[in-house]
C-alpha cells in the first residue's frame, strides 16, 4: 500500500512510491495556485525550498511572488504543527 506520511519536518513518501515525482507535482500545483490567487510563497518546508531555489526566477516570471523565510514563519508552523498532536 502507498502511503503518504506528514510530521513535523514535512512530508514523505514510503519507498514504494518514492521517487516518481509526485512531490513535484504537488509542489508546482501548490506554486500555480499561488500565483492564480495573489498569495505569497514562504518556503518553510525544504521541498518548496528547494523548488524555489532551482527554479524561482520562472515562478516570480510567472507572476509568483515568494520571501525568504524568517524565524516567526518557523515558530508559526511550529505552533500549528504542535495544535495538530
Amino acid at each position: 500500500m502507498a502511503r503518504i506520511r506528514t510530521d513535523k519536518s514535512g512530508m514523505s513518501v514510503t519507498a514504494d512510491i518514492g521517487g516518481r515525482g509526485f512531490a513535484t507535482l504537488l509542489v508546482n500545483a501548490v506554486l500555480d495556485d499561488s500565483i492564480r490567487d495573489s498569495v505569497d510563497i514562504v518556503p518553510v518546508c525544504p521541498l518548496f525550498a528547494q523548488q524555489l531555489n532551482r527554479h524561482g526566477a520562472e515562478f516570480v516570471a510567472a507572476g509568483g511572488r515568494f520571501r525568504s523565510p524568517e524565524r516567526a514563519d518557523v515558530m508559526m508552523v511550529g505552533r500549528a504543527l504542535r495544535q495538530l498532536r
